[in-house]
């Protein structure tokens, strides 16, 4: 079910999803192949060679299904504890309500100009309920250059 739904300028060329203030992490060249970086509680998505307009829409209760349209996917474990998560670029967040669980979260890109007609991309997360989460590249695409996860940590900038 599509829960949320807005337009963000990507700044740095990340998307963030976080329960609690992120860290401030260094992304590696693992991390750039396989197109996040994640520590528990908060996570950011690559959105490769880009900064600017595009949409983003949030789903809760629902497995993400590739298909064709679809750029590239990859998934991540993440646990809610609170009564919000906060979404959107390293600038700029919004509250999205999300109940309170473990969930695969899903981040998938889509073409915006076929998409949506308006943004260069468009930005699905889908927060799907799983007792046991796991990490998963689901679809290899412009810079996640790796079928296989390579890191499952990240080194905080001191």
């Amino acid at each position: 079910m599509l829960i949320a739904e807005f337009n963000v300028t990507v700044t740095n060329a990340q998307v963030v999803v976080f329960e609690r203030p992120p860290r401030a992490c260094e992304w590696t060249d693992d991390h750039e192949a396989q197109g996040f970086l994640f520590s528990p509680g908060d996570v950011s998505f690559g959105v490769p060679d880009h900064d600017g307009g595009c949409r983003i829409q949030i789903y809760s209760n629902e497995k993400f299904v590739p298909d064709d349209l679809c750029i590239w996917a990859v998934q991540v474990p993440f646990e809610v504890s609170g009564d919000y998560i906060h979404v959107g670029t390293v600038s700029e967040t919004r509250e999205v309500h999300i109940d309170r669980d473990k969930y695969n979260l899903t981040f998938s890109v889509y073409d915006g100009h076929v998409i949506d007609g308006d943004c260069t991309f468009m930005l699905k997360l889908f927060f799907s309920n799983d007792t046991n989460p796991s990490f998963s590249i689901i679809k290899k695409g412009i810079g996640i250059t790796t079928d296989r996860v390579l890191r499952v940590d990240a080194d905080e900038i001191s």
